[in-house]
């Protein structure tokens, strides 16, 4: 992944069906999902969702309320850090788990244009757009999700970092809106987390932004 000088990817890449990419290429509409859809993966396969999405399994910590002795001050920690995790179980895990915010939109693209992730994309994701000035598609994703949303808004964004989701609740315990598993390390995402000041839970969202100064321009097609 090359940065520039700002430690930004110089460009990235986002694939989306063809049928979408004009209006994509104008800002006539733009897509921003949610961990909770991206977790659904009898909609976007295997390949592509994640059932383990914004979701880290902290060793050592019990949901029902009772910590191991070893691992004092977990819940502490989750808990103290504006609210990002929360602890409960899933089923077919013995251990409590942190989850991200389900109320966080997040839009996802790639570092690198690689043909064997085009291959593994469901067949409509036939068009791969590249972004070459990542700092203004930020900046304009956020306007336009802060005026889609009526309300002042905030943004993280940075590569997504693959690794054992499984962790010793001694340790630090990763952010689940940017880490997956390491099986999914071939995606190279770069992911733009979006949130508004309202305490409302998000769903998936589709809003108009200004696309003039992103540099944009279809790279492939299958």
């Amino acid at each position: 992944m090359i940065l520039d000088k700002n430690g930004m990817p110089a460009v990235i890449y986002k694939f989306m069906p063809g049928r979408f990419a004009e209006a994509f290429l104008h800002g006539q509409s733009v897509r921003v999902g949610t961990l909770n859809e991206f977790r659904r993966t009898e909609l976007h396969g295997l390949n592509k969702g994640d059932s383990m999405e914004g979701i880290v399994e902290v060793k050592g910590v019990d949901s029902k309320g009772t910590d191991d002795p070893e691992f004092a001050g977990v819940r502490h920690r989750l808990n103290r850090d504006g609210n990002r995790f929360r602890i409960g179980s899933i089923t077919g895990f013995d251990t409590a788990v942190s989850f991200e915010e389900a109320n966080i939109n997040i839009f996802c693209a790639s570092t690198a244009f690689d043909a064997k992730i085009a291959a593994d994309l469901d067949p409509g994701y036939d068009r791969c757009i590249r972004i070459g000035n990542v700092q203004g598609f930020i900046a304009a994703l956020l306007e336009g999700f802060c005026r889609a949303s009526l309300c002042p808004g905030e943004c993280w964004s940075a590569a997504v970092r693959y690794l054992d989701k499984r962790v010793d609740g001694r340790d630090p315990i990763p952010d689940g809106r940017f880490c997956k598993g390491s099986e999914f390390s071939l995606q190279a995402e770069f992911r733009i987390a979006l949130a508004t000041k309202s305490a409302s839970e998000v769903k998936p969202m589709i809003f108009p932004f200004d696309a003039g100064g992103c540099d944009m321009s279809v790279c492939w097609e299958r």
